[in-house]
Formats: structure tokens, C-alpha cells, sequence
């Protein structure tokens, strides 16, 4: 089931799931800033944070791919690592 978004509120949800819901209604974002798991072995409740080096890249790229489907061409794209 997927959640109606609405712009100017946070969600907390997967952001793969977000980012495809925004798509699926049109939304873009003019500015995305993320940071996310720096892939250190730190306890998060819902997240191992421990992926062999090739799994978390190809995790970050997809999550880059994803960003660049709802950015518009003068979107700014932050990522801190």
C-alpha cells in the first residue's frame, strides 16, 4: 500500500519507497540532502550497518539513480558521507 506524500512534510519511511511514490505523483525535489549510513558496523534498530564494500556502493548508487529520477534540471543534490 502506498502512502498519498504531500510536499513540505517529512516522512519516515524506506527512501527508495519514498523516492518511487514521489515519482509515481509527479513530485520532484529541488534540493536533496542525505545522509545516510556511513557503513561503519553502527546499531540502528531496523538497519545493518555492516554490507560487505561492493553491496553498500551499489546500495548508494542506487539510491543516487533514484534521487536523480525526481530531480528537476536545476535541483542541487547533497551528499554527506
Amino acid at each position: 500500500m502506498s502512502v498519498q506524500l504531500k510536499i513540505n512534510n517529512i516522512y519516515q519511511m524506506d527512501c527508495i519507497k519514498g523516492i518511487k511514490q514521489m515519482k509515481k505523483q509527479s513530485l520532484l525535489a529541488d534540493i536533496i540532502v542525505t545522509s545516510p549510513p556511513y557503513n561503519i558496523s553502527k546499531e540502528y534498530s531496523l538497519y545493518a550497518d555492516n554490507k560487505p564494500r561492493e553491496s553498500f556502493l551499489d546500495w548508494m548508487e542506487l539510491i543516487a539513480k533514484e534521487c536523480r529520477n525526481i530531480m528537476t534540471d536545476n535541483s542541487s543534490f547533497f551528499l554527506n558521507v
